[in-house]
């Protein structure tokens, strides 16, 4: 019969307390690990059968990126205009490996046109609501999400980038 604990313990049983205590510590670094790392590298203006606007997003992280969801919107006040996206669901984003093909790991997403719901309280075209962007004194901000999921856990992840225009689309915090 024990009368104190510490002469009722042996040493496997201490060892099964640090084993259980080592794996409580490590599963929050494992579902960190396990989560898509994804980067979005470039906004442009290209023009392509009229203006487009281009955002490049890579696959920085160690394992393939799927089910990428993408939104884009220029917010200025109170008001969020949503832009339509040529693919805004894309299936997998593979990532950068030394036998990955250059550009594999990255993808641009094309925006063409204003979303139609956007269209209720802005009626001009998207050229020139790309030309309000532009201007100097433009108070639009461009906000880019991206929501993407790890090939392996199923695990997602959201990223967000803020853009203002200053002879180029600048990243602002």
């Amino acid at each position: 019969m024990c009368n104190q604990i510490s002469n009722c313990w042996e040493p496997k049983d201490w060892l099964i307390l640090l084993i259980g205590l080592l794996f409580t510590a490590i599963w929050p670094f494992i579902l960190y690990i396990l989560k898509p790392k994804l980067e979005i590298q470039s906004v442009e203006i290209k023009d392509m059968q009229g203006k487009c606007l281009a955002v490049t997003v890579v696959n920085i992280g160690n394992s393939d990126a799927v089910n990428l969801h993408m939104e884009i919107c220029a917010k200025k006040g109170a008001y969020t205009y949503h832009l339509d996206i040529d693919n805004d669901d894309f299936i997998i984003l593979p990532k950068k490996t030394n036998k990955t093909a250059e550009g594999e790991y990255e993808r641009t997403f094309k925006s063409y046109d204003i979303a139609s719901f956007t269209r209720r309280y802005y009626k001009d075209t998207f050229d020139n609501f790309i030309k309000l962007i532009q201007k100097d004194e433009s108070e639009f901000i461009l906000r880019i999400r991206i929501h993407a999921n790890h090939s392996f856990s199923g695990f997602g992840r959201a990223f967000e980038k803020k853009f203002k225009y200053i002879n180029g689309f600048q990243p602002i915090e």
